[in-house]
């Protein structure tokens, strides 16, 4: 790992990094091709995300404006619920690519 910057600070990456190697991990580099998959599986999460977002916002703004409060804490749980299982799909496509595998749409 390279010595600190001049400036004397070193990157939230650079520590993360340093820790890793020191706990025995090992890093792996990625392919051009594999780099664009995982941006892909980023890309998609991001858009699905945005419209759970958008569709539970419009959900929730109503029930918010009706006082209905058990439809409003439904629809959260419902929101957060979608978005991780968005996220943890997307983990698992993105740990196949990283293992070489390719990722399923």
């Amino acid at each position: 790992m390279q010595e600190k910057r001049e400036g004397g600070m070193k990157s939230a990456l650079e520590l993360a990094m340093e820790r890793l190697e020191k706990e025995g991990g090992k890093t792996v580099s990625l392919s051009a091709e594999q780099k664009l998959a995982l941006q892909e599986i980023e890309k998609n999460l991001t858009a699905k995300i945005a419209e759970v977002e958008i569709l539970a916002g419009q959900g929730i703004e109503k029930a918010r404006a009706d006082g209905d409060v058990e439809r409003l804490q439904v629809l959260e749980e419902q929101r957060v619920r979608e978005t991780g299982r968005l996220r943890r799909a997307a983990e698992r496509k993105k740990e196949k690519v990283r293992k070489g595998k390719t990722a399923q749409k």
